[in-house]
């Protein structure tokens, strides 16, 4: 099967589209199997494979249930672990400063919603743990605004470095964001939805600036400790019509950006405590293309594209363990080989092969780990954001990241709405651990 290269520009996938003949089709789902392989050394780098391929089957079951055939509903879920492979490559691997959203407006039960990858409403995914439902409100506000708003609309929330509202399974406060993220949804002048996230290493008083020159209020941004500032930073996006004077909102708000903090190389964070500098013109470049920052070269097309070419030439098998357990070798071994791709351009280390067949049998654990072992170090320094914060939530797409665990509905301890207030928190709410909104202290178990 010849190996597919994009040749346009990807777009936000119609997951729920089904014919008026294939609603009425009955259908069986598929089942997760158990004990499957995962990776311990990627997973000790923040990523666990085993997230998408339940991600993948229940994308399955989900397009099978709203009517479609299991070819068709095994390609969309295919396509978007494809699409959630490039993500991983150009926002951990090679921590860009923008990253692409994948989003668009779609019905869900009849009403008009801003739509992910996989189809469903981006904002019913965020927890109220972030940022102590900062992030949950902001995102409500913007999804309020750009359904009624007119063409030509955006919206901007600011998501400042430092605590993130997140714990780990002790209890204690997980990885603080890195760096800044400033994410900015706009409403084309053709009514699609598009957007962008910029990395920068702005301070907080620097990004609190910029959402004032945005025109939102100084006051509301205040707070009595780091914690409640950066929390009024996200809670209050602000919401705008673009200025005739910009071709997209983008440009418009690097240069309030710039405005604050200069136009010197940004440094950008990395896990390990080292700098990355990324140029201003980079930055440029990459808003002037922002439609394609997902294109690979043709080496990294045959990466990226194998997992998914093996789905669908198995897709009769998907329930398979065996076929299961090789869609994550696959993907671990994209996911290594585009890593090895990026080091070998970056520090121009030319004795790197790259041959998906070159590629050790699974069942050779240790010449993985000593073939890759420079690899897999590299990808537990990224930078990047996990799974369920708003990063990668309202960017649309999501490979299984499990660095700051976040919200689990199939935890024992998982909250949908506090007994005590009423207000609905979706996140884990532990014995000694206080609900996000009234905190109320949770005192049995």
């Amino acid at each position: 099967m010849p190996v597919e290269v994009l040749s346009q520009p990807l777009t936000p996938i119609n997951r729920i589209s089904p014919t008026v003949e294939s609603q009425n089709r009955e259908f069986t789902p598929l089942a997760l199997t158990p004990d499957l392989k995962i990776n311990p050394h990627l997973k000790e780098a923040g990523i666990d494979l085993g997230m998408e391929v339940r991600r993948l089957i229940r994308g399955v079951n989900s397009a099978l249930e709203a009517g479609r055939t299991l070819n068709e509903a095994a390609s969309l879920s295919a396509a978007e672990l494809e699409i959630n492979l490039r993500s991983y490559d150009t926002e951990i691997i090679k921590s860009r400063p923008v990253l692409p959203h994948m989003n668009r407006f779609g019905y869900k039960n009849d009403r008009l919603r801003m739509v992910g990858n996989s189809g469903e409403p981006i904002v019913d995914a965020i927890t109220a743990q972030e940022r102590n439902g900062a992030v949950l409100e902001a995102s409500r506000t913007i999804e309020s605004f750009l359904v009624s708003a007119g063409n030509n609309s955006f919206a901007v929330l600011m998501n400042p470095a430092g605590w993130n509202g997140f714990v780990d399974e002790y209890g204690q406060n997980a990885e603080p964001h890195l760096n800044v993220e400033t994410m900015v949804f706009w409403k084309d002048k053709n009514g699609a939805l598009k957007g962008l996230t910029l990395v920068t290493d702005l301070k907080e008083e620097q990004a609190k600036q910029t959402m004032v020159s945005l025109g939102v209020e100084e006051e509301a941004m205040d707070g009595q400790n780091e914690r409640e500032r950066l929390a009024n930073i996200v809670r209050n996006p602000a919401l705008l019509s673009l200025p005739a004077a910009y071709a997209n909102p983008f440009e418009y708000v690097l240069d309030k950006i710039l405005i604050q903090r200069g136009q010197e190389d940004l440094k950008l964070r990395m896990r390990d405590g080292t700098v990355e500098i990324r140029s201003i013109e980079e930055v440029e470049k990459d808003i002037n293309r922002f439609e394609e920052l997902l294109n690979l070269t043709q080496e990294e097309e045959k990466l990226v594209t194998d997992p998914k070419r093996y789905i669908l030439e198995n897709i009769e098998k998907l329930g398979d363990k065996s076929v299961q357990q090789e869609i994550i070798n696959r993907m671990e071994k994209a996911i290594l080989m585009l890593t090895r791709v990026y080091r070998r351009t970056k520090e121009q280390i030319t004795a790197y092969p790259t041959n998906m067949e070159t590629y050790p049998t699974m069942e050779n654990r240790r010449r993985i780990e000593d073939d890759f072992s420079a690899e897999i170090m590299f990808l537990k320094t990224r930078a990047g954001c996990p799974a369920s914060t708003v990063t990668r939530i309202l960017g649309g797409s999501s490979l299984g990241l499990s660095r700051n665990k976040g919200v689990d509905n199939r935890d024992p301890d998982y909250c949908n709405t506090c007994p005590v207030c009423g207000v609905e928190i979706r996140c884990v709410v532990r014995n000694g651990q206080c609900c996000p909104n009234c905190k109320t202290i949770k005192r049995c178990g």
